[in-house]
């Protein structure tokens, strides 16, 4: 499992962030599914396909889900039940509607395996049908739903129905075809509407993601939503991981302050810029060195701080004309910044 996965299912583990993406997925972001009705399952998963080996004898196979829980939740006319997957991919999955059939297919027949060992332990068959069934006719299963969560930073183009992964049919013949699908939440597709449905810090790492490439929104999100200033550790992780941001976080620490990492960031990628064109040893090379320095940290989404770079610039005696194109602040700017060193 790579770095990536093994953060992002420690990250929607979290029972709120667990919760957060449900309420989002089914109750439009109401919140209906509390962190505390929700229990952890195993999440392995056994089936024998129809496929045997050359010994005549059928081969067992493992899936490992990523997160699974359960979820028991009582509203007005309902006692709810349910079987909740959440499956993170930092990549296009083209046959995830089979994959994901195959696992809640999975689940369904462990829970009709745990309804027939209870009969079996009790000897409770009344006919011949329960016996051979396993189940009673009164017997129910919870229903199984699995959303993906697309982390990665293209949006999915991949299928989400079952039948859009097969050939073209008459309506005839495909009224009869079974379809499943893909229960998916994509940044990429989501509306700032969209992301603001959601109340965990999985609003601010889906904002991220989404706008990673686009300086002008990712500097008006970082100064419009507060949260980055208090942003759980994990969920920063989750943003370093995914978005390969080389983040200032602190060993040991709770919650991180994204505007401070980003500009340690920044600073980091400027300096490493300067010495750059310092060994180049020419004035081309230091100012080169410097805009690919500013360049790197723009391109890891984070910017939002002209004038800090600036002054720096100042500093490094460059000429105003060069810091206005390299920072796109005006030269007034640049002039008051100069006679005052604010």
């Amino acid at each position: 499992m790579s770095l990536q996965d093994t953060v992002t299912k420690q990250y929607v583990s979290d029972p709120k962030v667990f919760a957060d993406a449900f309420n989002y997925l089914i109750y439009s972001g109401r919140q209906v599914i509390r962190p505390e009705q929700l229990t952890d399952l195993d999440a392995t998963q056994f089936a024998i396909p129809y496929r045997e080996e050359e010994e005549g004898k059928p081969e067992a196979t493992q899936k490992y889900r990523d997160v699974l829980k359960t979820l028991a939740v009582k509203t007005d006319e309902y006692c709810t039940y349910l079987v909740l997957g959440i499956e993170n991919q930092s990549n296009v999955h083209y046959a995830m509607p089979v994959r994901n059939m195959l696992y809640d297919a999975m689940q369904c027949e462990k829970q009709v395996r745990q309804l027939a060992a209870a009969h079996r332990k009790k000897h409770d068959a009344a006919t011949s049908d329960e016996y051979l069934s396993g189940m009673s006719r009164e017997d129910k299963i919870a229903p199984v739903i699995t959303l993906v969560i697309n982390f990665g930073s293209k949006r999915w183009d991949g299928p989400l129905s079952l039948h859009e992964m097969m050939n073209e049919h008459p309506p005839e013949v495909r009224a009869f075809v079974q379809d499943y699908k893909v229960f998916l939440i994509d940044p990429m597709a989501m509306t700032d509407t969209d992301l603001e449905h959601l109340n965990s810090s999985l609003r601010e790492v889906l904002s991220y993601i989404k706008y990673q490439h686009n300086q002008e929104q990712m500097q008006r999100l970082l100064q419009e939503d507060n949260r980055f200033s208090e942003l759980e550790r994990n969920a920063a992780l989750v943003i370093q991981a995914t978005t390969k941001t080389e983040l200032n976080i602190k060993p040991n620490a709770e919650v991180v302050d994204m505007c401070e990492a980003i500009q340690q960031m920044m600073n980091n990628s400027m300096q490493q810029g300067v010495q750059l064109g310092k060994k180049q040893g020419i004035q081309q090379g230091i100012q080169q060195g410097i805009q690919q320095g500013i360049q790197q940290g723009f391109q890891q989404g984070e910017h939002s701080m002209q004038l800090r770079i600036a002054r720096q610039m100042l500093a490094a005696k460059l000429p105003l004309q060069q810091i206005s194109e390299m920072t796109a602040l005006s030269m007034s700017e640049l002039q008051k910044l100069q006679n005052t060193g604010n």
